[in-house]
């Protein structure tokens, strides 16, 4: 008998890993919100979990069938550990699953401080003319230049 895998939401999973997963068990989303996820939690089997919804005792205890939660995530904070404990739910997350987005982020900050576009945002956004604004805060080129961490 397949399992039911749940997923908070539909945005997790790629349409191959979806296919994949639906030919292994009974494959439902749920649409982000908590009402949702309290409706359809209590035939899951497995949650694939990476919300704003904290997982909370509340949740945990309407997970009548839930074995197992796989927290999309690097840490555990969003979910109820002692109610999950309680509950003999095994809990597992995806520790480095973001270092790519971390390190683009910071260059992103790096590039925001060099060029100083954040204070160029600002003062467009106050409706300043842009010759004055472009004088003061025109920031470094990059050519020719080294950046890092």
């Amino acid at each position: 008998m397949k399992k039911t895998v749940l997923s908070s939401g539909p945005w997790f999973l790629d349409k191959n890993h979806s296919k994949k997963l639906s030919s292994l068990s009974h494959l439902r989303f749920a649409n982000g919100s908590k009402k949702d996820l309290l409706e359809k939690i209590p035939d899951a089997n497995v949650l694939l979990h990476n919300s704003d919804i904290k997982l909370t005792k509340e949740i945990i205890n309407h997970a009548h069938n839930l074995q197992g939660i796989v927290f999309l995530s690097v840490g555990y904070d969003g979910i109820d550990l002692n109610a999950v404990s309680e509950k003999d739910i095994s809990v597992s997350h995806t520790p480095g699953a973001n270092s790519i987005a971390v390190a683009e982020f910071t260059f992103n900050l790096l590039l925001n401080l060099v060029r100083q576009t954040h204070i160029i945002s600002q003062k467009t956004q106050a409706s300043q003319s842009w010759e004055s604004i472009w004088k003061e805060h025109v920031g470094t080129e990059l050519n020719n230049k080294t950046i890092g961490i």
